[in-house]
């Protein structure tokens, strides 16, 4: 399964991050089953977030941000609709900025 989802970049010393295109997150549906036992795991914990390696989702970043060191998807619950969001975190190889993607909620992707 594909998603793609607008990507945005905080440089260092920045207080704001921008927008720099879409990036296409490529899941099988053996990484989408480990996303929804690990979103079962946040909504039956106190836990509002987690990290987890990036490891089994290619990822398609814009071209002009470079190699991604330390890619992650964070996980983290929405109380309001009882449902987990993920989306990808990482680093620019290049200078350590940090890149992350809008998030998406678990249970609208289809595999």
């Amino acid at each position: 399964m594909d998603i793609t989802v607008e990507t945005f970049l905080k440089e260092k010393n920045q207080n704001t991050s921008e927008p720099v295109g879409p990036t296409r997150l490529t899941l099988d549906e053996s990484a989408y089953r480990d996303l929804v036992k690990l979103e079962q795991r946040l909504l039956s914990t106190e836990m509002p977030e987690l990290l987890v390696d990036a490891e089994a989702v290619d990822v398609a970043a814009p071209s002009e941000l470079g190699p991604l060191d330390n890619q992650q998807m964070r996980l983290f619950t929405d109380p309001a609709e009882d449902a987990a969001h993920f989306h990808l975190v990482a680093r620019r190889s290049s200078d350590g900025a940090l890149v992350y993607t809008e998030p998406t909620m678990i249970r609208l992707v289809a595999v």
